[in-house]
């Protein structure tokens, strides 16, 4: 926080900085003073989806669900790959006793952790050893006569 706080006395529009400060504000549950570092880097990039998100967390945890959903709503369609949002917004639909929008946020995120957990190297192999079937175009295990 020392080195952030630095950063901002020499530029006080350090969008990072702000950013970041706002981020560790919200993580220390001090949720008024992250909107105000918040706020600040928003004045620098008001459509950085990394921010957004930070915004829409503070927003959530201040009790405004309303702004923090429309907030996501804009995250998750920019970047539908975007995990943490679609869990972020599953949340916030749930605190809005929106159920059924939750419950289609919480399955499109196992749907997108399922596919990135195939994606990480070694997937393939442990899917082999686990007993899956092998990858389209994979050779057959050789036979014990072999």
């Amino acid at each position: 926080m020392r080195a952030y706080r630095t950063a901002l006395e020499q530029q006080p529009d350090n969008f990072d900085a702000n950013l970041q400060l706002g981020t560790l504000y919200r993580l220390d549950q001090k949720f008024e003073l992250a909107m105000t570092y918040l706020k600040r880097a928003q004045a620098v990039r008001p459509d950085d989806l990394a921010l957004r998100h930070a915004m829409a967390a503070t927003l959530l945890s201040l009790g405004d669900a309303d702004k923090a959903r429309e907030l996501l709503e804009g995250v998750v369609h920019e970047a539908p790959s975007f995990v943490d949002g679609h869990v972020l917004l599953a949340t916030t639909y749930y605190r809005l006793k929106r159920k059924e929008d939750g419950d289609r946020e919480r399955a499109l995120i196992e749907k997108l952790t399922a596919e990135n957990q195939a994606k990480q190297p070694g997937a393939k192999k442990a899917q082999e050893v686990d007993g899956a079937a092998p990858a389209a175009g994979a050779s057959p295990p050789p036979s014990p006569q072999d």
